[in-house]
């Protein structure tokens, strides 16, 4: 691509390049289809993003992006073995975190209110210096803690020592093996409907209507009645 299609010939003629199509605009580039497995974007770097975002937007991945070495979000430094020359990154690792149509959120923070007049609070940091999940519950006489960390689920009594409770096995795939059986549960009803999972489809909806409220109010910057989501929401 050449803005000055008599140099972009000239270019041609200098290195015997043969059967080149010629663009001195980006759009018409994109817009030709022509098909292309990848791009190198030459571009000084104060305008280099523009197309880069473009290229990758159309599903072209990239290899020469001017910030990739440095890049915390490199796919490279999570999959350094594809970084040799015959090795292409799966579509969905090429493309830029900050240029896609995704709409998730690296870091996140809700409070809700029961009608009991309980409150909780959640918080997502994606960008942690450690990669934990901790759940505490605080009642009138104790906390329960969950930690993934400490690999522990303890329960710290007012004015008395902890108590380990259980153990975690973190090393488990899957949400700390947590996916698999969440999964195996539900193919047990499957198999014999009177093996009913802990948690109900009900209880599962109503989370679901509570995790789709939480994005609400992100988005709406406002608080969210969850009972007027639950009646606009169907039943089950």
């Amino acid at each position: 691509m050449e803005p000055d299609r008599e140099a972009a010939r000239a270019y041609c003629r200098k290195f015997d390049l043969q059967d080149v199509a010629i663009f001195d605009r980006l759009e018409g580039l994109m817009a030709a289809d022509l098909g292309l497995k990848g791009a190198i974007v030459a571009n000084p770097p104060h305008v280099h993003a523009d197309a880069a975002c473009a290229l990758l937007d159309a599903g072209i991945p990239i290899d020469n992006c001017p910030i990739e070495p440095e890049c915390n979000f490199s796919a490279y430094r999570f999959y350094p073995e594809l970084k040799g020359a015959n090795c292409a990154l799966p579509r969905r690792r090429s493309r830029c975190v900050f240029n896609n149509d995704s709409d998730l959120v690296d870091h996140q923070s809700a409070v809700l209110e029961y009608e009991s007049g309980v409150t909780a609070a959640f918080s997502l940091m994606s960008l942690g210096a450690t990669n934990n999940r901790e759940c505490r519950i605080c009642g009138s006489e104790a906390t329960l803690v969950a930690d993934l960390e400490a690999e522990q689920i303890r329960l710290h009594p007012y004015h008395e020592t902890p108590v380990v409770l259980d153990r975690i096995d973190v090393d488990a795939d899957g949400h700390a093996g947590a996916d698999e059986p969440i999964i195996a549960a539900f193919f047990d009803y499957l198999d014999d409907p009177a093996r009913t999972p802990k948690t109900t489809v009900a209880e599962g909806w109503e989370a679901m209507v509570t995790a789709v409220a939480i994005d609400r109010a992100r988005i709406e910057r406002r608080v969210v009645e969850v009972g007027e989501m639950k009646q606009a929401a169907p039943r089950l």
